[in-house]
Order: structure tokens, then C-alpha cells, then sequence
């Protein structure tokens, strides 16, 4: 196994440990943790769930480098993660209950400073960038099934955003803006 499949392999234990506890609760139902951790701390403030009027339902998760296990983490996984910005969003249309729509999200948008920039063209990117991407959709797939597989990922400069030095940004979808303050819980 080459030193890149084992970075991502280590990442992906730490998305999966992260979905497992955060979306599991992917019913729009929350629960209060029992002991508060930084990385608890971290995935539940990386998690947006946004129920929209009664049948339409939104999942935002930003895949932040304080969740990389390790300490201390690993360089090369950190910086990836420094260097991009990867979102993942999905979204659910329950209208019909036993047949739910997935819908693919289109026009999405990165505010920083209030400047929007549109995501980075996937046949853009390098190719260590793209295998993670397919990693990830697995992952996100395995753990929530059809609504993971739905999920859209999206990456976007990560210049100018950390999880831990003040600021912040939005990603713009559907008429909302749904913001991330940093630093974020866990830092």
C-alpha cells in the first residue's frame, strides 16, 4: 500500500467514526452527548442539518482537518485539507415517504469576506485529490446508504480558512447561507 492510500486510509477511519456518530441521527432527531470531547465537539459543529418546510431536508458536512486522527496529525493529510475545502451537501425531498427524492445540488457557492467563489472543476484537480474524492463517496455511501450516495462533494480554495485561527465562511446553496465560524469546537 503506497503512503498516499495509507494517509487517506487513516483519514477515512477518522470520516467514518465522525458519520457514524454525527449521522446517525440523520432522522433530524438530536441527542446530547454524555461526554464532551474536542473531536465530538468538532463533528457535531461540522454537521448541518437543515429541516426545510416539512418533506425537504438538507445535510451539510465540511470535512475540517481537526477531525485527522493522530497527534500529531498527519502533514501531508493535514495539508491537503488545509489547501482545499471539501464540502460535502446533500438533499432529500420526503414528500413521498417510502420513495424519497434525492436532488443534486447545483450553483453552490463559497463566501469568504463576502466574496463568492464558485467550487474548483473536479477535472481540474490532481489526481491524489480525485482518488480521496472516490474514497470519500464510498465512505459516505457504506455509512448512510442511499442519502450518502446522493451526497454531492464539492471543493473549493481553501485559502484564507482555518479551522482554528478567527474568521469564517458560508457555503451559499438553495437560497441559504449556511456559515461556519472558526475557530471551530475542538481546536
Amino acid at each position: 500500500m503506497n503512503l498516499t492510500r495509507i494517509i487517506i486510509f487513516r483519514y477515512l477511519i477518522s470520516i467514518v467514526v465522525a458519520l457514524s456518530f454525527v449521522l446517525a441521527v440523520g432522522d433530524g432527531t438530536q441527542s446530547r452527548s454524555w461526554r464532551e470531547t474536542p473531536l465530538a465537539a468538532a463533528q457535531d459543529y461540522l454537521w448541518i442539518q437543515d429541516q426545510r418546510p416539512v418533506t425537504e431536508l438538507m445535510n451539510i458536512f465540511w470535512n475540517s482537518p481537526v477531525l485527522l486522527p493522530g497527534n500529531p496529525r498527519d502533514a501531508f493529510a493535514e495539508k491537503v485539507l488545509t489547501d482545499n475545502l471539501f464540502v460535502a451537501i446533500g438533499q432529500i425531498d420526503t414528500t413521498v415517504v417510502d420513495q424519497p427524492k434525492f436532488i443534486t445540488p447545483e450553483d453552490v457557492l463559497l463566501v469568504v469576506g463576502g466574496n463568492p467563489q464558485p467550487p474548483n472543476e473536479l477535472t481540474d484537480i490532481d489526481p491524489i485529490i480525485d482518488e480521496f474524492l472516490d474514497t470519500i463517496k464510498n465512505v459516505y455511501s457504506g455509512v448512510l446508504g442511499p442519502s450518502g450516495k446522493h451526497a454531492k462533494r464539492f471543493i473549493f480554495s481553501g485559502s484564507g480558512i482555518s479551522s482554528c485561527e478567527p474568521g469564517g465562511f458560508a457555503i451559499s446553496y438553495a437560497g441559504e447561507n449556511y456559515t461556519y465560524k472558526t475557530p471551530i469546537p475542538g481546536c
